[in-house]
């Protein structure tokens, strides 16, 4: 056995596994041990930082929309008053 693969999730179960894994290495000692973290994609960072990115930006866009609209509307009224005069 070359390579013990050990996947956790920081769970009890993966304590358990964790103890096991160790008693393979010990028996196997030119093995060997490779972690892989896993976890659920809703924890994952940079699903999460994107996500806030992605809200930001809408954000954003939303209030500078906002801001276009009023000055629009507010250079719309000093022109009707210039033609107006």
């Amino acid at each position: 056995m070359n390579k013990i693969l050990f996947p956790t999730d920081g769970s009890a179960y993966s304590e358990h596994a964790a103890r096991m894994t160790g008693e393979f290495l010990e028996a196997w000692p030119n093995a060997t041990g490779v972690v892989i973290y896993v976890t659920v994609k809703e924890n994952y960072a940079y699903d999460f930082a994107l996500k806030q990115w992605i809200d930001t930006k809408k954000n954003l866009v939303n209030i500078l929309k906002r801001k276009l609209w009023k000055e629009s509307f507010n250079l719309g009224r000093i022109v009707l008053n210039i033609i107006i005069k």
